[in-house]
C-alpha cells in the first residue's frame, strides 16, 4: 500500500505533465503512474516516446517513484480493466488523476478506472487536477461525492448480458439466477440504459463501453 499516487497521462508535450506535477505538489517518495499509448504514425509515436523519456528522467532525478502503463487504446473496457488492475496492486490511500495533457481518451480511461477502484476499496481519497494547456488556470476537484452507485443485481446482469445478446434470454435467465420477477428485471434494464451501461435495440441487449469496463472488473474476467 502506498500513501499517494498521481496518475499522469503522457501525450505529445512533456511540459504539460511537468507543470501539472508542480501544481499538484508531487514530492520525493510519492509515486507517479505514467499512462500512455504509443499509437498513430511514426511521428506521433516518436513524440510520445520522447515525452515519456523526459518525464521519466525528471521524476527519477526528483526522487519520485515510477510505474508505467502502456495502453492499446483500442478497447475502452479492457484499458480500464488494466488500469484498475494496477491500482489494485498499488493500493494508494490517496489518488490524484492529472487531466492536463490533452489526451482525452486516456483521461476518460483514467477517470473511470479511478472511480471503479474507489468503489472497490471504499476509503481512498480521490481527486482530479485539470489545467488549461497554457498553464494560466488550473483547478483541483475532490471527487468524494461522485459515486458510481452500481448495485449488485445490476453487476450480475452485466455478466449475463455479455454472454447473451437476446433480451428475452437475458430476462428469463436473470429471473431464475437473481430470483427476481420479470417486471423487476425490466426495471433494472431500464435503469442501466439511463445510466449508459447498456443499449437495447429491438430484442438485442449489448454493453456500452462503460458497461464493458465494469464487466471486465467485476465479473471476474481477465482482459484478453
Amino acid at each position: 500500500m502506498i500513501k499517494k499516487l498521481v496518475i499522469f497521462i503522457i501525450g505529445f508535450d512533456e511540459k504539460l505533465v511537468i507543470r501539472s506535477g508542480f501544481r499538484i505538489g508531487i514530492q520525493p517518495g510519492d509515486t507517479a503512474l505514467l499512462v500512455y499509448s504509443i499509437s498513430g504514425g511514426e511521428f506521433e509515436k516518436s513524440k510520445v516516446v520522447k515525452a515519456v523519456e523526459t518525464v521519466r528522467n525528471i521524476f527519477i532525478d526528483s526522487g519520485i517513484k515510477l510505474r508505467e502503463l502502456v495502453l492499446d487504446a483500442n478497447s475502452f473496457g479492457k484499458d480500464v480493466f488494466k488500469l484498475v488492475d494496477v491500482l489494485n496492486e498499488l493500493k494508494p490511500e490517496r489518488l490524484i488523476v492529472s487531466l492536463g495533457s490533452g489526451m482525452r481518451y486516456l483521461g476518460l480511461v483514467s477517470l473511470y478506472a479511478s472511480l471503479i477502484y474507489r468503489e472497490l476499496v471504499k476509503d481512498v481519497e480521490l481527486s482530479i487536477h485539470v489545467a488549461r494547456e497554457d498553464g494560466l488556470y488550473d483547478v483541483a476537484l475532490n471527487l468524494d461525492t461522485l459515486r458510481l452507485n452500481i448495485g449488485r443485481s445490476e453487476l450480475r446482469l452485466l455478466c449475463f448480458i455479455k454472454n447473451n445478446a437476446e433480451r428475452d434470454v437475458v430476462v428469463r435467465e436473470s429471473c431464475v439466477k437473481l430470483s427476481k420477477t420479470r417486471s423487476t428485471i425490466y426495471a433494472l434494464l431500464h435503469r442501466m440504459v439511463k445510466r449508459g451501461l447498456i443499449i437495447i435495440r429491438d430484442n438485442s441487449v449489448e454493453l456500452t463501453p462503460l458497461g464493458e469496463a465494469l464487466y471486465y472488473v467485476f465479473c471476474g474476467v481477465e482482459s484478453e
